[in-house]
């Protein structure tokens, strides 16, 4: 798989991956034309009894500080909101849509942590600005899901192109390019417009190593959020920091946070607290 024709592959592929299921589909879309009723989104939730337990399990979760007092999807989406709600059934649905086969060189923790510390510290970052929160989250939970469609169908390139990073010092992205003729981010956006999902979102994970500023030359949207989270999120991994995070991130993006090393601190502090009870209600 080289050069234009793994595009042509892909682009063949998308029909045959996972498929999100319909309550996840239909309440994201309503909620893009905002005429999604309280009534609907929970008959559609209720549809799939698995997808509607494990939304109550996370919803449940020390991490939105309601342990216990939501005993319905019906009190789920009137205590969190409707947007919190999806933001729920797509961390669920995703969870639930990729089966890595465990003979695959494929660290799932590891990619599951970071996915999560990117979308946890995504939400945090877009409510210090503009930005929706829950969409934020979703986007930064998302962000590499181009990494399990290769682990999933093309382990093999995929451990060759992680072996090439390595030897040569490249970017994974960069080596994925080199080997492949297609990168994860690619991947992603293509899998998520495949979804149903905004354009800003597909956007967003498509530029999430090289964001580029607004048509008015800002950095304050959602690419950028995405951007900056991923990489404070490796400030987070075994031997991370946050010296070596900002010096990842693209320089205009950390000057628009407008985050002091204290503030930068601190968030991660609170974000490793929120990773470690994200993590134990997703795999309780």
């Amino acid at each position: 798989m080289t050069g234009n024709l793994a595009l042509e592959v892909m682009t063949r592929r998308m029909a045959d991956l996972p498929a999100l299921p319909k309550a996840v589909t239909e309440v994201s879309r309503a909620l893009q034309r905002d005429d999604l009723s309280t009534t609907r989104c929970v008959e559609l939730i209720e549809t799939d009894p698995a997808l509607a337990a494990a939304t109550l399990k996370l919803a449940n979760s020390p991490l939105y500080g309601l342990s216990g007092r939501i005993g319905s999807i019906n009190d789920a989406v009137r205590m969190l909101g409707l947007r919190a709600v999806s933001g729920l059934l797509t961390t669920v649905a995703l969870r639930r849509a990729f089966r890595i086969d465990p003979k695959v060189n494929f660290k799932a923790s590891e990619y599951w942590r970071h996915a999560f510390a990117t979308g946890l510290l995504a939400r945090a970052l877009a409510r210090r600005g503009d930005l929706d929160p829950n969409e934020a989250f979703v986007t930064g939970l998302m962000h590499d899901v181009g990494q399990l469609v290769l682990a999933m169908y093309y382990p093999m390139e995929a451990g060759r192109a992680i072996a090439l990073a390595q030897a040569e010092g490249l970017d994974t992205s960069a080596a994925e390019i080199k080997s492949m003729g297609i990168s994860h981010p690619q991947i992603g956006a293509m899998l998520v417009k495949h979804w149903y999902f905004p354009v800003h979102i597909e956007v967003a994970i498509a530029q999430h190593h090289e964001p580029q500023p607004s048509a008015l030359g800002r950095w304050d949207h959602l690419g950028a959020i995405i951007h900056a989270a991923e990489a404070l999120a490796h400030a987070l991994d075994a031997g991370g920091s946050l010296k070596a995070a900002v010096a990842a991130m693209h320089p205009p993006i950390w000057r628009e946070l407008a985050l002091s090393e204290d503030d930068a601190l601190n968030l991660l502090k609170d974000i490793e607290q929120s990773l470690k009870e994200f993590s134990a209600a997703m795999s309780s």
